[in-house]
């Protein structure tokens, strides 16, 4: 029997000697495709076996190291392994040469959304599987674990079911509508199932006890703008509340109501950011004067107003929205560079593929809540 000790310095020995070049195969020895070899990789990737994969890959890349084909598969298995690894083997493709691919980074941004799901941050467990679910990422309800408690991920995995088709899962969110004390993302849900699903529980939501339900409710209905919408959006110009008063101005001046579209004007005229701000979502990106007042605001001394002001311009000059989020996306105070984050993931359609790079840089963030939010991002750009 050969001694353990042996075995063991035998393997360290192998694992520290250089790599040698394969042997050439023997005469009338057949050897395994590169199609069958990545076969195989991706197989070792469905049970899991994340180095299996990666060897597979690296022995196309080592004869071609331009396959794109091994290159998506070594990107998706070093993934599954950890989100750094994943990152790092998407950079080593960067540095041949390669342009920045939000589809080939996909797998690193699922990854870092998988991983805070399951991490140790509880606060950002819920946000990270509604990333998942939001991206319509496969296998994101099994990575709930302590999320499963997360009023706004029930929500979002309701959602997901009702866009399925899923009449349980729908029938839920109408029954949480009718509840007096019912929380503003079920109005952002209702938005996002359309006109003949959504806009029944919208409608139900803009009575709700809770005065940011309303306003979200009010907000949603903006999207809707039929007659029904307008109605409900003109019942809450008389609501107690002021937040509430101005999202249904601004939802029923998207309607194209003159009373309204007045009264955004003056708001635009009266050199309150914020309130510029808010006047600006009426034009809907359409030419107008919000546009200029936007402009003026992308170098306002509070930081939050430029990133805002950012956000509301995209529309219409996404470049100058990236010079604004980008610069705030590596600012040295972690707020400013969340904030940015996620202002980047809601208009992550709109952005030119040049921001790809910055989002990138960025999942390196020692913040683990900027990680998660420009995965977001990514996750949008590569599904849109």
């Amino acid at each position: 029997m050969v001694p353990t000790t042996l075995i063991l310095s035998a393997v360290l020995v192998a694992q520290a000697a250089p790599p040698r070049e394969a042997a050439p195969p023997r005469p009338g020895t057949a050897q395994p495709s590169d199609a069958a070899t990545l076969a195989q990789g991706w197989n070792a990737l469905g049970l899991r076996q994340y180095d299996e994969a990666v060897k597979a890959a690296d022995s196309v890349l080592r004869r071609r190291s331009w396959d794109r084909a091994a290159q998506v598969l070594k990107i998706a298995a070093a993934s599954g392994a950890s989100a750094t690894r994943g990152l790092d083997a998407y950079e080593l493709w960067i540095k041949q040469n390669h342009t920045d691919d939000a589809a080939m980074l996909e797998p690193v941004a699922i990854a870092v959304a998988q991983e805070m799901a399951n991490g140790s941050r509880r606060e950002l467990r819920g946000p990270a599987v509604r990333a998942l679910v939001a991206a319509r990422v496969a296998g994101a309800r099994d990575t709930l674990d302590a999320a499963r408690t997360d009023e706004e991920t029930k929500i979002a995995l309701d959602l997901d079911g009702a866009r399925a088709g899923d009449r349980t899962a729908a029938d839920r969110l109408q029954t949480q509508a009718r509840e007096a004390d019912a929380p503003p993302s079920l109005a952002q849900a209702f938005n996002e199932l359309g006109v003949s699903a959504g806009e029944p529980g919208l409608l139900l939501l803009t009575r709700s006890t809770n005065p940011r339900t309303r306003q979200a409710a009010v907000e949603g209905l903006g999207n809707i703008k039929t007659d029904a919408a307008r109605a409900g959006a003109a019942r809450l110009q008389n609501d107690p509340d002021p937040g509430v008063r101005t999202a249904a101005t601004i939802a029923l001046a998207r309607m194209q109501d003159q009373a309204a579209l007045d009264a955004v004007d003056r708001m635009l005229a009266t050199n309150i950011p914020d309130v510029q701000i808010i006047a600006a979502r009426a034009f809907e990106g359409r030419p107008g004067a919000w546009v200029p007042a936007m402009r003026s605001l992308l170098d306002n001394r509070d930081g939050f107003t430029r990133l805002d002001a950012a956000k509301a311009i995209a529309p219409v000059d996404p470049d100058a929205a990236r010079q604004v989020l980008d610069a705030a996306l590596s600012d040295p105070n972690p707020v400013v560079r969340l904030e940015s984050a996620r202002r980047l993931e809601e208009i992550a359609a709109l952005l030119p593929a040049g921001d790809i790079a910055t989002l990138r840089q960025r999942l390196r963030d020692p913040d683990p809540a900027v990680r998660l939010a420009v995965a977001g991002a990514l996750l949008r750009l590569a599904r849109p």
